[in-house]
């Protein structure tokens, strides 16, 4: 016998499963729309039960103004992140406490992400928030629904729930949460672990000997870093044990690992580096970098040698750019000596103007100025990258340290290479050229030395083993390109934000500069600047050579132009010129004064009375 379904049935049975899956009410609807709109966030996602529901709060977050981008359900690898995205979850149905579950333990709880959780009863104690988690929690009470920000102090304490406002449909939503600080700025004495690159310095009662200011020429980047931790300690108020190794941070094992500081922050016996790290592709994919430290310089140090010779004195200091906007200066100041002699000559009713006369005061002048320049000015400084270095007869050599070696190893400028196969790996030396720095300090005082390492190792060698003459002749040139510093934290690290925030605080009151200062080595001072120094032959030789070359240019040209004159000039007597203001020859000879008595006989005509006069007859002129 066959029976058939009633539609009442039938009805119930398709309703069934959205009954299983606690429908919102209208009123709770409405709440999210309110809050998400309060807060003008641009892009919604929403995790809700039934399709039903998330059909309803999307029309609803549409009919309101401003357009809004609206993702359903993504997975979390595609949540977005930002200050104008939010994620609406409603915590009533398995399958969502799921996804929040897995959301938290893939560090998506974190300041990046704003969560607004439904749920009709309060948050769970054990519910696995980070301390940088950003979770609003809406649940009903007394008629109303009641948002709390969830906030955790400490993973062992419980969860500490703050009310921040409260939604009713007759009153809307009041909400007074600006006074929460997010995110937190107080870690209430929460013991954070520490990690900093120590070589020089004693390990024992490490955090003490770091604020040794005398002793500032060991380990200064940690000892800046320690200070800078010391400050985020009493600010943000949290405990510190400190931790110590060896090494910034580098690649081994094929890349896979890191050793050191970042080493110790990629596996999680860490939390914070002490010491400030460069930023590089390899450290990111274990890491995160918060605010911003100081610059990080390497410097190659080295004595200039004191015997220049012509050719580096006179060719090396210019660039050619500066060699040929000098060869066209020069050359309009000739043009201009020689027209302005021209018309001092044209004007006398001499002969026009002399090449010869206006070389020889352009090289005079330049002459006069070089020898007194020469005199005053040590000689000039040649060497001044790494360029010049190689070029040079100075050797290299470097501090034993990690970084160096991934650098030449990976660097594919030519210089660099250069530097290393020439220098650093001299030829046929059993090994390449690392010392300690008391070694290569005093190579660089007793030879022709160029050597590499930490200037908080150099400087006090310098100043202890230098004479004063050779701190004169100290030079510095980058080895590295200056590079901004930034202190690391563990990848992902609920920290981040809450760092950034307090280094960038301390930038902003002056603290870090203050730091800087107090730990800033001085390279060493040269007290002889003012005593009156020596000056060799060799020095300013080239002065001197370059007068002789002008003496003898000069002379050149005046025999040529001399040569010209004979070969070409018309003799005279002296005849009217220039409209018969001047005269020529000897008559003009005698009118300017160049000489004072003609040895030739002149017929007396009335020009010739105008401008000198006569005296006893001569022979007869036919």
């Amino acid at each position: 016998m066959k029976t058939s379904t009633p539609p009442a049935m039938l009805l119930l049975l398709l309703l069934l499963p959205c009954a299983c899956c606690a429908l919102l009410d209208g009123a709770t609807v409405d709440m999210p729309v309110d809050y998400l709109t309060y807060k003008r966030f641009r892009i919604v996602v929403t995790y809700t039960c039934t399709r039903y529901d998330a059909v309803r709060l999307w029309q609803r977050l549409l009919d309101c103004e401003g357009a809004r981008w609206l993702l359903a359900a993504p997975p979390p690898s595609r949540l977005p992140r930002g200050s104008a995205a939010a994620i609406f979850l409603d915590y009533g149905c398995t399958r969502n406490r799921k996804l929040f579950l897995q959301c938290a333990e893939l560090g998506l709880l974190n300041t990046s992400t704003h969560w607004l959780v439904w749920s009709g009863g309060p948050p769970p104690a054990d519910l696995p928030l980070r301390l940088d988690s950003d979770v609003t929690w809406a649940s009903p009470r007394e008629g109303a629904v009641v948002l709390e920000k969830l906030i955790l102090d400490q993973p062992e304490d419980s969860l500490f729930r703050i009310a921040v406002g409260r939604w009713s449909q007759g009153a809307g939503l009041a909400y007074h949460g600006t006074h929460v600080q997010w995110p937190p700025r107080q870690l209430n004495g929460r013991i954070l672990r520490l990690a900093a690159r120590v070589i020089y310095s004693p390990l024992d009662n490490l955090g003490r000997r770091l604020r040794k200011v005398e002793d500032k020429h060991l380990d200064k980047v940690a000892r800046f870093g320690w200070e800078v931790c010391s400050r985020l300690s009493d600010m943000l108020n949290f405990s510190i044990v400190l931790y110590s190794t060896s090494s910034f941070g580098f690649a081994v094992l094929g890349n896979k690992t890191m050793d050191g500081v970042v080493g110790l922050l990629a596996n999680g016996t860490v939390d914070i580096g002490v010491t400030a790290l460069v930023i590089t592709h390899q450290r990111l994919n274990f890491i995160d970098f918060t605010g911003p430290g100081v610059l990080w310089t390497t410097k190659i140090a080295f004595r200039h040698p004191k015997a220049v010779g012509v050719y580096a004195t006179l060719f090396r200091p210019f660039e050619p750019p500066l060699w040929v906007a000098s060869s066209v200066v020069y050359s309009l100041v000739l043009a201009t000596a020689w027209l302005a002699y021209r018309a001092v000559r044209c004007c006398e009713g001499g002969h026009e103007g002399s090449w010869s006369s206006a070389l020889l005061l352009l090289c005079s002048a330049i002459s006069q100025q070089a020898i007194v320049t020469s005199l005053l000015l040590p000689p000039p400084r040649t060497i001044r990258s790494k360029r010049d270095l190689v070029h040079s007869p100075l050797a290299f050599g470097s501090e034993n340290v990690s970084y160096v070696h991934g650098y030449f190893e990976t660097s594919d400028d030519p210089v660099d290479r250069a530097l290393c196969s020439s220098r650093l790996f001299a030829r046929g030396a059993s090994k390449p050229n690392y010392f300690p720095p008391e070694v290569g300090v005093r190579k660089m005082a007793t030879e022709l030395f160029a050597y590499h390492a930490d200037e908080s190792r150099m400087y006090p060698l310098i100043d202890r083993i230098f004479d004063e003459q050779a701190k004169c002749a100290l030079e510095t040139i980058s080895f590295l390109t200056p590079m901004r510093t930034f202190t690391a934290v563990q990848k992902n690290s609920p920290l981040k934000e809450t760092i950034t925030a307090a280094v960038r605080t301390l930038w902003e009151r002056g603290f870090m500069a203050h730091a800087h200062r107090t730990w800033r080595l001085e390279p060493p001072a040269c007290l002889s600047d003012s005593d009156y120094v020596s000056v060799d032959l060799a020095a300013v030789s080239p002065a001197f050579l370059l007068m002789v070359a002008a003496l003898l240019l000069a002379a050149v040209v005046l025999l040529l132009e001399r040569a010209c004159i004979v070969l070409y000039s018309k003799p005279s007597f002296g005849l009217a010129v220039v409209q018969n203001k001047t005269m020529d020859g000897v008559v003009g000879l005698l009118a300017n004064g160049t000489v004072d008595i003609s040895v030739t006989g002149l017929v007396m005509t009335q020009e010739r009375l105008d401008a000198i006069d006569f005296k006893g007859p001569f022979v007869l002129w036919t």
